[in-house]
């Protein structure tokens, strides 16, 4: 399963995604796409704190309250592995989703084809990422291995220091670490 979120203040446009998604997802249901759909950065963001971030948010820029680069940089601050398309109406903000590493910016009006082309590439390279599956405090998180910078030893517990600035610390043996990698294109799991 494929989550992905959007978050756009205005109706009109928070459901052309919409239904540009649902168009996408029909034609694309070998991802098994779960769409959430926020009016507010705030209402996103709550709703992450229970139920985890996605695996794609679509967000719009110019929202009350905040930013949607200021909602990317909190979603990664929870989620490293969230890739971020911002679909909006301002050319202003290009630099700085760039500097956090925006995986497009499509500017309204935008065309089905876009969107699609966008996701295409995005969904394809999330297949093509090495990702860990790390239990740690009774969950199982999925990290990209090129987040991790270093892993740490203490005993037999290793510490991951990730790219974010987060750590997961695990307690299992090195060697169990090799069969806890995979392919994300084999399987890619949602966790």
């Amino acid at each position: 399963m494929l989550k992905i979120a959007i978050c756009d203040d205005d109706a009109g446009d928070r459901e052309r995604i919409a239904e540009d998604l649902r168009v996408y997802a029909a034609a694309h249901q070998e991802h098994s796409i779960e769409m959430t759909v926020y009016s507010s950065a705030f209402a996103m963001l709550d709703a992450f704190e229970k139920a985890g971030c996605p695996d794609i948010a679509l967000l719009d820029i110019c929202m009350p309250g905040m930013l949607g680069t200021e909602l990317a940089r909190d979603i990664l601050r929870c989620s490293e592995n969230t890739d971020i398309l911002f679909l909006t109406t301002s050319s202003d903000y290009a630099v700085d989703a760039f500097a956090l590493h925006a995986a497009d910016y499509i500017q309204k009006p935008y065309t089905q084809e876009k969107l699609s082309a966008s996701l295409d590439r995005v969904i394809a390279l999330r297949q093509e990422r090495t990702w860990l599956l790390l239990p740690c405090e009774g969950e199982l998180h999925r990290i990209a291995l090129e987040d991790v910078l270093y892993i740490e030893t203490d005993g037999k517990r290793r510490i991951f220091s990730l790219a974010s600035g987060s750590f997961a610390p695990l307690s299992y043996a090195l060697g169990r670490y090799s069969n806890i990698i995979f392919r994300a294109r084999r399987a890619m799991p949602s966790v």
